[in-house]
């Protein structure tokens, strides 16, 4: 059986690693025919000399210039580190190892600004592997930190214990000057492994964490990830384990397990050899099985992509492998997933070892959410493009970058580019309208996915907006100008699509723009007080009287009538909408009293010779003023409340009556002994749809009525407008009904 040719190869190897290598290599020399891969490059073939030979780990990429290391190979035949162009060219050996400053880096590099930071599995002053640290340009290696020769079983498939771990096989993290990684043996208590920290100047080495069988079930083989202060890792899993998934604090507290693995075929997986990446609140990563690598004669391996919560829950598998089939074990997926994922917008990018259509291994693709599984390409062994994908993915644009374990012309190894075929960016989150107050900040938001970089350009309407290019526009103090329709084009080397487009609306708070006015008012009369305001509508009014809400007054004139001395106040209009409130200036009503006469001067009969004396009484704002009439004739030089005639004649006999004046106006009292009231007369005329009726304000007795006809059937109705008093005049304004009218005063 083909899985009894495998595992007699497997015997060639002690470690569960190793172990995982051989398998690759014993499947990679089945027949298989080439297939067509356009956009597939190979970079750069290893010769296993000098260069170094079978690269492990993922590349890093700074600018154009991609570094990596090799775990064989190089001048002192442990392994080397690199830089190579992106397009194949330059490729330099930076430094190779000769064991007594490490051996067999396994991992692949932290770049940070011009210095490259790295492990090796193996050498240093204890051959237990060492951190290390190497300027871009190949100068200034130094060996950071050598770790401690365990004591108890050694190798990889014992379990030696010491105080700092021994062989690093992940790569580093950094979090300020601090440095994060992980040892699969030692650690001073089952010898499982060991989280560490250390200075990037080599000083301050902390063992975090030492794994037992209890919390990790298995050995840190990978890279952690970092968010916020709490490391993210997992454990491949040893003998009857199937690994984890783990959280541990920077400073070495709390701990967790987030989720073993079961070994399950279809559901849980196991030995999760690639690290696991964050997007939000989101762990990802990759499952080498379904058991134990070595058992390939009783088990289907096929791996899985999966995700989980930072907090441990909703575990999901996004993609199971399918099992190999056929005398080349093919399939059409890829099988034992053991790089790193990279995460590009939506995308989920990854490398299998082995499988596929030509038993080479797959780079495949997967969403997010577990749709659109994708191979992007079938490695091919025997060839010069390499079997055995070992390590991840990096991506920049659209172009992904990696290495095969083997292949290439001399079968040590290759670097290889992948042009990823355009997609053009979809939108998953349109921005949103919305209503703002003027004054206020403004923001709209898309959310888009695609091949990186997106660009973005706003827009107003149909123009351009200068510098809005960022996925979020933010509008400060905005106002009625900035009422329009919003769209963003979003964009990457493929095309572009446009949103949506979202509407802002700006709504004004209340702005006063001409103040209630303070007045002076005859009592009885009609006292008006208006404000003008803007502000989007509805505008909602409320009158105070002296601070005190008016009870249905709410429009934007008050108008009091018969107006009195209760009324003379301060009065002010609260205005509001849905967008704020003001309060207008205050205005204050001052009410003048006509004169109005409590006594009037009464009739009397006088002996010839005798003085008569006539009197009234009145009341109203003063000053007062009075002036006496004998008939319609003023009396000359009587202008008090009191008219006295002497030496009385036939001459005087006559009607006597009186005005009285103030600011507020006048009053004429009744005739004493005659008194003579002449018809009253009343002028109309037309001022737009309205007729304006006058007539004399001494006019007494008198009210104004109105009717359709003048014939015998005619019904005169009482106006209900009250006169103003204009110019010494009492005018009343009526809208006209009908085609005709008719008017009278009536006693």
């Amino acid at each position: 059986m083909r899985y009894a040719r495998l595992r007699g190869r497997l015997k060639e190897r002690q470690s569960h690693q190793s172990a995982i290598l051989m398998l690759v290599v014993s499947v990679g020399f089945l027949s298989a025919s080439r297939l067509s891969a356009q956009t597939f490059t190979t970079l750069y073939s290893f010769t296993g000399g000098s260069d170094g030979a079978q690269p492990h780990a993922e590349l890093v990429l700074s600018g154009s210039i991609l570094y990596g290391t090799t775990s064989m190979g190089g001048a002192g035949g442990a392994g080397s580190v690199f830089a190579i162009n992106t397009n194949g060219t330059g490729f330099k050996v930076l430094h190779s190892f000769l064991g007594s400053d490490g051996a067999s880096p396994y991992a692949s590099l932290l770049l940070s600004g011009n210095t490259l930071y790295g492990t090796a599995s193996a050498g240093g002053a204890s051959g237990s592997g060492v951190v290390f640290v190497l300027n871009t340009n190949g100068t200034g290696y130094n060996v950071l930190y050598s770790f401690t020769r365990p004591s108890g079983a050694s190798g990889f498939l014992g379990f030696p214990t010491n105080s700092d771990g021994c062989f690093p096989w992940g790569g580093l993290i950094r979090s300020g000057d601090t440095l994060y990684g992980t040892t699969i043996r030692g650690g001073a208590t089952s010898g499982q492994g060991t989280v560490f920290a250390l200075s990037t100047n080599g000083t301050g080495f902390k063992t975090l964490h030492s794994f037992t069988v209890a919390d990790g079930r298995g050995s840190p083989t990978a890279r952690l990830s970092l968010s916020g202060n709490v490391l993210y890792g997992t454990a491949a899993g040893t003998d009857a384990y199937y690994g984890s998934v783990f959280a541990i604090n920077t400073d070495g507290t709390g701990f967790k397990t987030l989720h073993y693995f079961t070994g399950d075929t279809s559901t849980n997986g196991a030995w999760p050899y690639a690290g696991v990446i964050i997007s939000d609140e989101t762990l990802y990563g990759a499952v080498l099985g379904a058991t134990s690598p070595l058992s390939v004669n009783s088990d289907p391996i096929q791996g899985a992509v999966f995700m989980l919560n930072t907090g441990g829950t909703g575990f999901t598998n996004l993609h199971l492998f399918t099992p190999l089939s056929g005398p080349n074990l093919t399939n059409n997926d890829g099988f034992g997933p053991r790089g790193t994922l990279v995460l590009a917008g939506d995308t989920l990018y990854g490398t299998a070892v082995l499988g596929g259509a030509a038993s080479g291994g797959t780079l495949f693709a997967v969403k997010t959410n577990g749709t659109d599984f994708t191979t992007l390409y079938n490695f091919i062994f025997p060839g010069t493009t390499g079997p055995s994908p070992h390590a991840g993915v990096i991506v920049s644009g659209t172009t992904l970058y990696g290495t095969t374990l083997r292949g290439g012309t001399l079968g040590q190894g290759s670097i290889f580019s992948f042009s990823l075929t355009p997609v053009k960016p979809a939108i998953t989150q349109q921005p949103l309208s919305r209503t703002n107050i003027a004054g206020t900040a403004a923001s709209f938001t898309v959310m888009a996915t695609g091949p990186a970089p997106l660009s973005y350009q706003w827009l107003k309407g149909t123009n351009a907006m200068q510098q809005q290019s960022n996925s979020t526009l933010t509008l400060t103090n905005v106002s009625d100008a900035d009422s329009a329709s919003y769209s963003i084009i979003v964009s990457n080397a493929a095309g572009s699509v446009t949103s949506t487009p979202a509407t802002l609306t700006v709504i004004d708070a209340p702005l006063i723009t001409q103040q209630p006015l303070s007045r002076t008012n005859i009592a009885g009369t009609i006292a008006s007080f208006s404000v003008m305001a803007t502000g989007t509508a509805p505008l909602s009014y409320q009158w105070l009287k002296s601070n005190s809400p008016l009870a249905q007054r709410t429009g934007s004139t008050l108008t009091l009538t018969n107006v009195s001395d209760a009324d003379a106040a301060s009065y002010r209009v609260l205005i509001t909408n849905i967008a704020g409130k003001v309060t207008s200036s205050p205005a204050n009503l001052t009410i003048l009293d006509p004169p109005l006469i409590t006594k009037q001067p009464l009739s009397q009969t006088n002996i010839t010779g005798t003085t008569a004396t006539f009197s009234v009484v009145a009341t109203g704002t003063a000053p007062l003023s009075y002036q006496w009439f004998k008939g319609a004739s003023p009396i000359s030089q009587q202008k008090s409340s009191t008219l006295s005639l002497t030496n009385v004649s036939d001459a005087d006999a006559a009607s006597y009556s009186v005005v009285i004046t103030n600011a507020a106006g006048k009053v004429a009292s009744t005739a004493a002994k005659l008194t003579v009231t002449n018809r009253p007369q009343m002028t109309i005329s037309e001022v737009g749809t309205n007729v304006v009726l006058s007539w004399a304000t001494n006019v007494a007795g008198f009210e104004l009525q109105s009717s359709m006809n003048l014939g015998s059937g005619a019904v005169w109705a009482t106006v209900s407008a009250s006169p103003v008093v204009v110019d010494g005049q009492k005018k009343v304004t009526n809208p006209v009904v009908g085609t005709q009218q008719f008017y009278r005063l009536s006693q």
